[in-house]
């Protein structure tokens, strides 16, 4: 698991998530889809109501990261 504070190009270590019932099942939905597909660039973006916030999910494989960018790579390898 990687998690990259995209605002502050930082990676992170611990955090709280605090979803509503339509967050957590459409962040369900979207866990579920992106293990269904074949799509190796497929990602999902789960928001809030008003879309002030917001959690990017992917897959990825330590053995295949064409399709990342290089932050993400440098995340992924490193934790960095």
């Amino acid at each position: 698991m990687r998690i990259l504070d995209v605002k502050n190009d930082k990676s992170l270590k611990k955090v709280i998530i605090y979803l509503t019932n339509l967050e957590a099942q459409e962040l369900l939905d979207d866990l579920k889809a992106l293990l269904e597909s074949n799509e190796r660039a497929f990602h999902a973006h789960v928001n809030d109501l008003m879309y002030e916030h917001e959690i990017t999910l992917t897959l990825y494989d330590e053995n295949n990261l064409m399709m990342f960018d290089n932050r993400s790579k440098k995340l992924i390898k490193s934790d960095e």
